[in-house]
């Protein structure tokens, strides 16, 4: 974030390209934002995948010791006191949720345990 924002400071160029001739520093903070948030988009959405990836990592390897029915009765009971989602459009998940829904960690554990 900061590294496009230094970009932007003082890049006479970006205020050009939008139509403005002043310089200010909440000219460029406010381009800032603007450039910024397609950035932040994709950025947000890696990063969420790797959480979700490392998340099935670690079921996979409490499965691989020998833990995968207390595994799932201990996520039913954390959900349950947790009230979390279900199920959750894929879409919408993968955007904005760190952990995978319960149904989805529950199928993968299954998954694992019969390889």
């Amino acid at each position: 974030m900061f590294t496009c924002f230094a970009f932007t400071l003082g890049n006479k160029g970006i205020i050009e390209s939008f139509g403005f001739d002043n310089q200010s520093n909440f000219l460029y903070l406010f381009l800032f934002m603007k450039l910024y948030l397609p950035v932040r988009f994709i950025v947000d959405f890696v990063m969420m995948h790797a959480i979700r990836r490392a998340e099935y990592q670690a079921d996979a390897f409490a499965v691989t010791h020998n833990h995968g029915q207390a595994l799932k009765d201990g996520l039913v009971n954390l959900f349950k006191r947790n009230k979390g989602p279900l199920v959750a459009d894929p879409l919408y998940s993968a955007l904005n949720h760190s952990h995978p829904t319960l149904i989805e960690r529950l199928h993968a554990i299954d998954d694992t345990i019969k390889n």
